[in-house]
């Protein structure tokens, strides 16, 4: 498979990979995607309920945790203007 990292919008990154894990900035895993045979790619992301088994069965030795935070929409939005 072919990964195609975007920088800024404007600059391509072209890599071939047969495993590719994408980490949060703490280093948890949120997605992976591996190639087991030619155009056979297996994918999951955190919210797939096996996310922790197929990484393990990985041997990738971490746990994700999921919570839902509850959030009140806002009504409107102010825009501070500085003086």
């Amino acid at each position: 498979m072919k990964l195609k990292i975007h920088r800024s919008l404007r600059d391509v990154v072209v890599i071939e990979a047969t495993r590719v894990v994408v980490e949060d900035d703490l280093g948890n895993p949120v997605a992976l995607a591996l190639e087991y045979a030619p155009n056979q790619i297996f994918t999951a992301t955190l919210d797939d309920p096996e996310f922790n088994r197929v990484l393990a069965e990985l041997g990738i030795d971490k746990t994700v945790l999921v919570e839902d935070v509850f959030q009140t929409p806002l009504d409107q939005v102010r825009f501070h203007k500085p003086a």
